[in-house]
């Protein structure tokens, strides 16, 4: 039964991700077109959820505060590293903040660490390095920012979540996911609103494409962030984390070269086989 979560969340995810891309790859050319765009998503992913929201306990609220910090800036650094590079490298960084909640495994709820898994996270080191270009032009390095930020703000979304589903406060994971996207949509909005302010509106009109972009994705959002909180309380981390980041990748990549035509460079292709080898061998 794990193996099926842990397949269906990695599906929900490149659903996510391909949705995203989409309009990503031509929509999104400034810091306010990623914002109004997530906060489309954040509004689709919280109306799936709402009834969940009434009579959901206090902590629910708190803990979605919370994740709701940490997602916002995951995602709106997400976005532009998707805007700006290859989906496949940009989603294996994301993925790579999953090292974030194996240490919490580690140090607060005793899970323990095989030496291949540890193999597997020197080797996630190394996929990084490999990418890092000497040299490279200002929007390399642009982007390398973007994607590196994205994979720590992830891993802080994940811990967030991790914790959560640990913890008994009878709100269960649909509450959860309504009261956290609907605090996103919320501090999305608050920061747009700070940037038009500033003179600083989106680039895009509001057409056809760009709302079902957003609704494909923060329904699949929704529907992810659901199954991943609760697998995060029954599947120890230690394995829940890498699996689903194996796949991710997987399917992601494929989703890339067939929808988006990613051309990957010897050195991307390089990082790609080394994060799916780090993957393979965190799950043993």
């Amino acid at each position: 039964m794990k193996y099926l979560i842990v397949f269906t969340t990695a599906l929900l995810s490149t659903m996510k991700v391909s949705f995203q891309s989409s309009f990503a790859k031509k929509g999104v050319r400034t810091g306010a077109d990623s914002v109004f765009f997530n906060m489309l998503i954040f509004t689709a992913a919280a109306l799936l959820f709402c009834p969940y929201l009434f009579g959901a306990p206090l902590p629910v609220f708190l803990f979605a505060a919370l994740y709701a910090v940490c997602n916002v800036t995951f995602q709106l650094t997400y976005t532009r590293a998707l805007s700006e590079g290859n989906v496949s490298v940009s989603v294996m960084f994301a993925n790579f903040g999953m090292l974030v909640p194996i240490a919490i495994s580690c140090i607060f709820y005793g899970d323990r660490p095989s030496v291949l898994r540890i193999v597997g996270i020197v080797l996630t080191a190394a996929a990084f390095l490999v990418t890092v270009k000497p040299g490279g032009s200002k929007g390399e390095k642009r982007y390398l920012a973007f994607a590196l930020l994205a994979m720590l703000m992830n891993g802080a979304s994940l811990s967030v979540q991790k914790l959560y589903g640990k913890q008994e406060l009878g709100g269960g994971s649909f509450s959860f996911v309504a009261a956290s996207y609907l605090f996103c949509a919320l501090l999305s909005a608050a920061i747009y609103a700070v940037l038009c302010l500033r003179g600083k509106k989106k680039t895009f009109v509001v057409t056809k494409r760009p709302v079902l972009a957003a609704i494909g994705a923060g329904a699949s959002l929704a529907c992810f962030l659901a199954l991943n909180t609760y697998a995060a309380g029954v599947i120890e981390g230690s394995f829940h984390y890498p699996a689903h980041a194996g796949g991710a990748i997987l399917l992601s990549t494929l989703a890339g070269v067939l929808l988006f035509h990613d051309r990957l460079s010897k050195r991307q292709i390089a990082a790609c086989v080394l994060g799916l080898a780090a993957i393979v061998l965190m799950n043993f």
